[in-house]
């Protein structure tokens, strides 16, 4: 039991008490004195702690107390016959409708106050919501804005680099860091032809991927062909092309793929796979497909720049390399033994024997096409093994890397046989052509690059004073 019950059912035994007083004082003594005390007693004790203490059980209270206390009153008139004892019942009756009428203005007070909370619950709920929406436009924009943030600075890192290599590793790695919900980022170029894509990129978790580079596999060459981008979400539930597991490059759940518009240079796709499954959105492809119009400007300037080079550094009449770049490589090597002495290198200086008689008989054009022709057969006779370039006129040099004297000069000897065995066809007329070579090996603490090449030339005179198409080692 509460304390306010506790209350109750005291003052209901006090008044049980009082009404037995009053009907034993009715019939003997003074009745009037006594209801009077009963009246005082009730009205300014009983009932004002029945509101304070029992305020939860007021209505139940007063009509309990009420129901007594009129049964007092009219016992108390019918046994003494005056109206002073209805006068305390109307007061009561007063009383009661009194705290009625206020019971019922704090019944509204409080309907009001909670629809006031409901309303402002309501008001604070769609404040909240408001919130969350301004909330996630918010992060939306701002995503946005980090995205063509980095958009930008992607340009200017692609800006940056020449190199198609060093190129081809920084659009991997871009687009990785874009998607990070991918496994493998992979870059595939095309050769000239467009016949064979080859990875010559990619990017993992585990930093730039170590495996051996290969080949694109059926999505990659699909991309080229069509030219579209591809999103896959889920390999086993995709039927539209129906490809085995065992024929892909790699494994993978879902992958999105985009074409590079490299169509003059081979043309290229950027691929991501993941080992999950739903990995990629078409707002994720949409993304690559931006980054991937700024990486194929990039790739295309960096194939313009590397074209514009070579045809600085190459002849246009033979394709051979020109003096100048020949004397940096060679300055390059140079270098290289002097920090490495293991590494070294032999340089051969050949000429073409009464090339200048020949110019003379046939013309120049002639003379280009001869030129044209012994060049190409020395670079297909040299190979990977050397670095061929036209030195002047009629002269070819050579550096043959990790090649001693002895070695250049065996070289040099089959490249003597293989020019005398060469025929050049001109106007229906075969023709055919020697030449005479000098050997220097590069001696660091003897001579540096131009003494060397005046080693050359020095063994080179030797053979033509020999009487041409000979081989002649520098001393």
């Amino acid at each position: 039991m509460n304390k306010k019950t506790v209350v109750s059912v005291f003052f209901y035994s006090l008044i049980l008490a009082l009404g037995y007083l009053t009907l034993f004082t009715l019939q003997h003594g003074n009745a009037l004195f006594y209801w009077k005390l009963l009246n005082f007693t009730l009205f300014l004790f009983l009932i004002p702690l029945i509101l304070i203490f029992g305020y939860g059980l007021a209505t139940w209270n007063i009509a309990f107390l009420g129901s007594g206390f009129l049964a007092l009153s009219f016992l108390a008139f019918w046994a003494t016959s005056s109206i002073n004892f209805l006068l305390p019942a109307f007061a009561y009756l007063v009383l009661l409708l009194g705290f009625l009428v206020w019971n019922r203005r704090l019944a509204d007070e409080l309907l009001k106050s909670e629809i006031e909370i409901d309303k402002n619950l309501t008001e604070q709920n769609e404040c909240q919501r408001h919130f969350e929406e301004r909330q996630k436009k918010s992060w939306a924009l701002q995503s946005k804005y980090l995205t063509y943030y980095n958009l930008r600075k992607s340009i200017e890192d692609f800006a940056a680099y020449r190199s198609v290599e060093k190129l081809s590793r920084l659009i991997t790695a871009e687009a990785y860091e874009f998607l990070k919900k991918g496994d493998r980022a992979s870059l595939l170029l095309g050769t000239p032809d467009g016949s064979k894509l080859q990875v010559v990129a990619t990017r993992s978790l585990d930093s730039e991927s170590k495996e051996k580079y290969g080949e694109g596999d059926f999505f990659d060459y699909w991309v080229l062909t069509n030219r579209q981008s591809l999103l896959i979400t889920d390999l086993e539930k995709d039927i539209r092309f129906g490809v085995e597991r065992k024929s892909l490059r790699e494994s993978f759940e879902s992958a999105v793929i985009i074409p590079l518009s490299l169509e003059s240079s081979g043309g290229g796709v950027l691929r991501i796979n993941s080992s999950k499954k739903e990995a990629f959105t078409v707002d994720d492809m949409r993304i690559l497909q931006v980054l991937c119009n700024l990486a194929s400007t990039a790739l295309l300037n960096s194939f313009l720049f590397l074209k514009t080079e070579e045809l600085a550094i190459r002849d246009s009449l033979t394709g051979l390399y020109v003096q100048r770049h020949f004397k940096e490589r060679l300055e390059e090597e140079c270098k290289r033994v002097r920090v490495n002495p293991e590494h070294t290198f032999t340089m051969l200086l050949m000429d073409l024997d009464y090339f200048k008689k020949f110019n003379d008989s046939y013309g120049h054009m002639a003379g280009d096409i001869a030129l044209f022709e012994v060049a190409k057969h020395l670079n297909q006779e040299i190979g990977s093994g050397g670095l061929l370039a036209r030195y002047g006129g009629e002269e070819f040099a050579v550096i043959l890397f990790q090649k001693s004297k002895k070695e250049g000069f065996e070289i040099a000897e089959n490249l003597r046989k293989s020019m005398e065995a060469l025929t050049v066809t001109i106007r229906d007329k075969n023709h055919r052509f020697t030449i005479s070579c000098g050997v220097a090996e590069f001696a660091p603490e003897k001579f540096d690059e131009e003494k060397l090449i005046q080693a050359a030339d020095k063994a080179l005179y030797e053979a033509k004073k020999e009487g041409r198409n000979k081989v002649c080692v520098s001393k």
